[in-house]
């Protein structure tokens, strides 16, 4: 090619940037660009934001809301241990908190969840009824 042609052809793409970019938002679609740009700190910043102190009952209504019974599990032993994957929690705690949330929950304990959690390495188990977060039990904020 030319440097003529891939000058033309570099501005008809610049155009065409520009055009998708203002169809994003006003400003010249910098406001959402960098919407789009944060779009990938949503966990980050997610896990800044999550409240251990708060009472377990709004806690889990915000953090579990349309998430699966596997997150919710670890959602349930992140706040239990607040977090800290140095600290274990038992089973039968965790068991006894999600009945008394059944509502929010979604329904009765089922086992499957903490397999699950398992298999995805959120939690572990160092032995029999005794759960601990692993590093990436945060990819159930998601």
């Amino acid at each position: 090619m030319e440097k003529n042609e891939l000058l033309q052809k570099l501005n008809q793409a610049h155009d065409l940037i520009i055009e998708c970019l203002e169809g994003l938002g006003k400003n010249g679609g910098r406001e959402s660009i960098k919407t789009v740009r944060t779009e990938g700190k949503k966990k980050g910043d997610l896990l800044a934001e999550v409240d251990f102190e708060k009472p377990i009952r709004p806690y889990i209504g915000e953090y579990t809301k349309d998430k699966s019974g596997p997150k919710k599990f670890t959602l349930l032993v992140a706040y239990l241990t607040k977090g800290d994957v140095s600290q274990s929690v038992l089973l039968s705690e965790v068991k006894k908190q999600w009945n008394r949330m059944k509502s929010l929950l979604g329904g009765n304990f089922n086992r499957f969840y903490s397999s699950q959690a398992k298999d995805k390495d959120w939690v572990y188990s160092p032995k029999q009824g005794l759960y601990t977060l692993r590093p990436k039990w945060k990819d159930a904020l998601n």
